[in-house]
C-alpha cells in the first residue's frame, strides 16, 4: 500500500471517528445512554488514538476539518 493510500485512509478514519463522536456526545446530552457498555477510561483512550492520528495527519500537512 502507498503511503498516500494510507494518508487518505487515515483520514477518513478521523473524519469517521470525529464525526461519530460528535454524535455520541448529542446522544447522552440528551440523557439517553440505556445500553451504553463503554467505561470513560475506555473513551478518553480511543478518544487519544483518534487525537494521535488527527497529529500526525497534521504534521503531514493534511486538512482534516
Amino acid at each position: 500500500m502507498n503511503v498516500s493510500k494510507m494518508v487518505c485512509m487515515l483520514k477518513n478514519l478521523v473524519v469517521a471517528a470525529n464525526e461519530l463522536d460528535s454524535e455520541l456526545c448529542t446522544i447522552l446530552s440528551r440523557d439517553v445512554d440505556e445500553g451504553a457498555s463503554m467505561t470513560g477510561n475506555r473513551y478518553e483512550e480511543l478518544m487519544d488514538y483518534i487525537i494521535e492520528a488527527e497529529d500526525y495527519l497534521k504534521e503531514q500537512g493534511v486538512d482534516v476539518e
